[in-house]
């Protein structure tokens, strides 16, 4: 799903915490005994410092990163993830969701978030991406 991004010190899209943390409570009280395995807080590999300097190790010189606001509330950013990514397949960080079948897999991530929508758009946060751009 939609994580969290950090850049120059500052993190945003905070409000995947409340997704994060109804998806761990839904699946355990579907009998997934292990939640999201891993639970979260879960480790997010991408948008870190060090994914940046990976780009200078492979060879890129000039690279600029940027956040930009999305003009969208959280969980219409969710809902967008959802039809346009993961219904294709793309990998979650959650074991549990990715050993279920496809169709099961979206079904409860729709499920969880129409659970929480109004939770995660009351926050008030705005969502956002790390932009990046890299030259060689």
């Amino acid at each position: 799903m939609l994580s969290t991004v950090e850049d120059r010190q500052k993190t945003y899209n905070l409000f995947t915490t409340i997704y994060n943390r109804t998806l761990d409570t839904f699946l355990r009280q579907k009998g997934y005994a292990k939640g999201m395995d891993p639970t979260p807080p879960r480790p997010i590999p991408m948008y870190r410092d060090w994914d940046l300097s990976l780009l200078r190790r492979l060879g890129y010189s000039e690279i600029q990163s940027q956040i930009w606001t999305l003009p969208m509330c959280p969980s219409d950013v969710y809902r967008y993830s959802i039809e346009v990514f993961y219904r294709f397949g793309l990998g979650t960080g959650s074991e549990t969701l990715m050993r279920m079948p496809l169709n099961q897999r979206i079904a409860i991530m729709y499920e969880v978030l129409d659970s929480c929508a109004e939770e995660m758009d009351s926050s008030g946060e705005k969502s956002c991406i790390l932009n990046v751009v890299a030259r060689k």
